[in-house]
């Protein structure tokens, strides 16, 4: 009788050690058939390819589709916003970023709003043009930036000419004041 537990016992760790080398995780070709180098036939047992359907599944880190053969499986992919650079994964559209608002507003030396200035406001990958509205302001969201600047294109008539010159946000706003043409 101890003989036959023995038996039992030896019989089911082999089916255990078998079912480990053919679960879905291994990626690896396992002969069947202990082998030699000079051995010319072997039996392989091919790879397990997951099968994936369903939508995009989203995390902070990256984004997953749910396999058919295990739903417990997952292989995260870490986003990319490569293509438009707009903040969202090109893939699954989770915001990666979210974009920061760089105001400029142009004074004279009173502290008056100048409405009418035209100004570029820029990074090394993205700009905009735009005037100043009725509080001498303008607005611009970037996404992605490492230096953004501002240079004034034109003033209205009676302001004395600042143009050309380059201006580097310190934060995410910047106050730039003008004297008025002495007439």
């Amino acid at each position: 009788m101890k003989r036959f537990f023995n038996f039992l016992l030896v019989l089911v760790a082999v089916l255990s050690c078998s079912l480990l080398l053919f679960s879905c995780g291994n990626n690896e070709n396992i002969s069947t058939e202990s082998s030699t180098p000079d051995s010319t036939e072997e039996s392989k047992i091919p790879p397990h390819n997951h099968t994936y359907e369903g939508s995009w599944i989203a995390e902070k880190d990256g984004h997953y589709k749910t396999a058919t053969c295990h739903p417990d499986a997952k292989d995260l992919t870490p986003h990319k916003d490569s293509a438009d650079r707009d903040g969202k994964c090109d893939v699954c559209f989770y915001t990666v970023k979210e974009p920061t608002t760089f105001t400029f507003t142009l004074k004279d030396n009173t502290g008056a709003p100048i409405k009418g200035a035209t100004v570029k406001l820029y990074t090394n990958s993205e700009d905009t043009i735009a005037v100043t509205d009725e509080n001498g302001n303008v607005s611009h969201q970037f996404i992605y930036f490492n230096d953004v600047k501002v240079i004034i294109i034109s003033t209205p008539d009676g302001y004395q000419s600042i143009n050309d010159e380059i201006y580097v946000f310190e934060g995410t706003s910047i106050e730039v004041t003008t004297d008025k043409v002495v007439q």
